[in-house]
């Protein structure tokens, strides 16, 4: 994305709302991008690939969209869990998961374990 970075996106996201603008080049990324090739990346395809490619993995690893993401993630999500055949032949009220047997174990638990 031209003009717009991770910290922008973190930003963005962190605040909720829209703070950066994207700015928006004259020139087409294609037009950009033939200007990178060479022997490793030898089309323009390649090129911007390789840019979204790196682009993804510096919002990935922002520590803040990180914790945005984990965040949204612990408060919206479900674990469900059902025993399968045989788990319901050796499953008893002494065994390791019978916490779990026939029941829905939900994130806001390992949530709160976790101290998240």
């Amino acid at each position: 994305m031209f003009g717009f970075t991770a910290q922008h996106l973190a930003d963005d996201i962190v605040a909720n709302f829209k703070q950066h603008d994207i700015t928006d080049e004259e020139v087409l990324p294609e037009v950009v991008a033939e200007s990178y090739t060479q022997d490793s990346l030898k089309t323009t395809d390649a090129v911007l690939s390789a840019a979204r490619y790196v682009l993804a993995r510096d919002v990935a690893m922002h520590p803040e969209v990180r914790r945005v993401v984990r965040e949204v993630y612990f408060k919206h999500c479900e674990i469900s869990t059902a025993p399968t055949a045989r788990g319901k032949r050796e499953i008893d009220a002494f065994h390791i998961y019978a916490v779990c047997h026939n029941t829905n174990v939900f994130c806001r638990v390992i949530n709160y374990v976790s101290g998240y």
